[in-house]
């Protein structure tokens, strides 16, 4: 495992760093941000129906399941979960986020892991692409357990260090982009890492491509050349969505021992 930061708070510093502009920036420093998170729906949830369909046979189809999606950003997994009959909670450390969920979507969320999160327990957790953003992933994975019934479902997705794509283009490597990014895992790392939680290994494999908004895609190329004028070029496009095949995304599923 790859700690690029081990300073602050186990998610880092909250709405200052993922608040509106975190959802709707165009061109900045860091990979870190979207195009217009409002305007990637479509692929989004694309991939998370993807994501869906690979994790409802792990749970029980005799029972309603309840499900806290944590990193839940606008809600759009949690809006599919919900169409496919789960009773959904969402969590993120953006306040904003949480908002225009609760907005757009009537799907009630909390801020952080505070004392106003739901304890649960839950059938199914899911944090997809957000254990890379803890400064602390012990303790963040710790604070799930408590929240998973025995025998629920946990669901990570995160970046691969030990796979082709960041051998090939080292620190341009979506995934190497501190402070955002604090935690990255190989795959033998993360494994070690869920069952010392105390969780059995259901299914551990890649992720063979995305779905993506070409524009977004654009911006982040714009950002690895620090280049203004293609940003505001891909701030321009419309949301083409493209799938992009890496390679480079670990999915794992595991079950509360």
């Amino acid at each position: 495992m790859l700690y690029l930061s081990n300073k602050g708070d186990t998610f880092g510093s909250g709405d200052q760093q993922y608040g509106a502009d975190y959802f709707k920036d165009t061109l900045k420093e860091s990979m870190s941000g979207y195009m217009d998170y409002s305007k990637q729906s479509r692929p989004l949830r694309m991939n998370f129906k993807i994501l869906l369909s690979r994790i409802l046979p792990y749970l029980p189809t005799d029972t309603p399941q309840s499900m806290l999606d944590v990193g839940c950003a606008y809600g759009y997994f949690l809006d599919e979960a919900r169409k496919l009959g789960l009773s959904v909670h969402g969590l993120d450390i953006s306040e904003s986020a949480i908002q225009w969920m609760e907005k757009h979507l009537d799907i009630k969320g909390t801020v952080g892991l505070s004392s106003d999160a739901p304890n649960g327990p839950f059938d199914l957790i899911t944090a997809v692409e957000v254990i890379e953003h803890t400064h602390d992933p012990h303790s963040f994975l710790d604070d799930l357990y408590g929240r998973l019934k025995k025998g629920g479902v946990l669901v990570i997705t995160t970046g691969a260090n030990d796979t082709l794509i960041p051998q090939l283009i080292g620190k341009r490597w979506w995934y190497l982009n501190p402070p955002d990014h604090c935690s990255i895992f190989s795959r033998s790392a993360l494994k070690k890492l869920i069952t010392d939680k105390g969780f059995n290994i259901l299914e551990h494999s890649l992720i063979p491509y995305h779905w993506v908004g070409f524009n977004n895609m654009l911006l982040k190329v714009a950002r690895i050349f620090e280049s203004k004028r293609l940003g505001w070029f891909a701030s321009k496009l419309p949301t083409l969505v493209v799938p992009i095949f890496h390679f480079s995304t670990q999915f794992l599923i595991a079950e509360k021992r």
